[in-house]
């Protein structure tokens, strides 16, 4: 028999970073029950809805240790990001969620703030909110693609209503990547409060891959046509360099430069060397 439950534990991002992995291997797991869907967006877009609309998204059996979602715009905190116009980001999801459940457990997962803004640069392509004819370098902030990295700051924001002890931040670079996997589902599952010995199935799958420069392309056309496209186009057309969506060396470096003191305070905010 199931019935709603409160979550004890949130995974509150970041986006493009490796949390659908992470959702797909956790909610394997016997004691465990996470939201559907995946990411209710509750504490950022349906907060009006109230709190009863919220944990009816949590359907748990008797055997459940660790009820969970996993929203991976909460842990951007937009205050002052005014060109990031898109998802409603807002300053108040961690107080909001203090208000609620004081006592949750969170997780965040970080990933390169270069390759996490091009990863969600085409991810917008492809839901057609950008243009794949704008550069990346013109597309700012926009959909928060820049802001999403700001990592210390957001983690500071979060930090001033939840305990330091209170989160587990994982690394994408380095504990969600080949044979650290294992390690990191079980100091996941120790975090959350349920058997650490359990293995997930299928912890090699790969979730939300970045599609051909093609498809993106035919996101800005109406449904029929992308499926006719699909369906009657040569693959040697779709795999022409006509299509590419370019990111040149110059943006990454520009990228790579503007993220640097993000980077450094991170660093000594975590008290750990970054991989990037």
């Amino acid at each position: 028999m199931s019935s709603s439950a409160q979550p004890t534990f949130l995974c509150i991002g970041i986006q493009k970073a490796g949390t659908s992995w992470l959702y797909r291997m956790v909610e394997q797991h016997p004691e465990v029950c996470c939201a559907d869907p995946k990411e209710p967006h509750f504490f950022n877009r349906h907060y009006h809805k109230g709190l009863d609309w919220y944990l009816a998204h949590f359907q748990c059996e008797e055997q459940t240790r660790a009820v969970g979602e996993f929203t991976p715009d909460y842990l951007w905190v937009r205050d002052a990001h005014s060109e990031a116009r898109g998802f409603e980001a807002t300053p108040d999801v961690p107080a909001r969620v203090a208000e609620h459940f004081p006592d949750v457990q969170l997780i965040a997962i970080l990933r390169d703030p270069v390759s996490r803004a091009v990863s969600s640069y085409f991810h917008h392509i492809g839901a057609n909110r950008v243009s794949p004819n704008r550069r990346i370098s013109e597309v700012g902030d926009q959909w928060g693609i820049r802001s999403m990295g700001h990592y210390a700051e957001n983690l500071e924001r979060w930090f001033r209503y939840f305990p330091r002890e209170r989160f587990q931040i994982l690394i994408y670079e380095d504990d969600l990547t080949g044979d650290a996997r294992l390690d990191t589902l079980s100091s996941v599952f120790r975090h959350i409060g349920v058997d650490d010995s359990f293995q997930p199935e299928h912890m090699d799958a790969r979730y939300n891959k970045r599609r051909s420069h093609f498809d993106y392309r035919l996101s800005r056309l109406p449904g029929r046509l992308q499926h006719m496209a699909r369906k009657y186009v040569p693959e040697v057309v779709k795999q022409s360099r006509f299509w590419d969506i370019p990111v040149s060396e110059n943006e990454m470096e520009e990228l790579r430069r503007y993220y640097a003191p993000h980077n450094e305070r991170l660093a000594h905010l975590l008290d750990r060397e970054l991989p990037w």
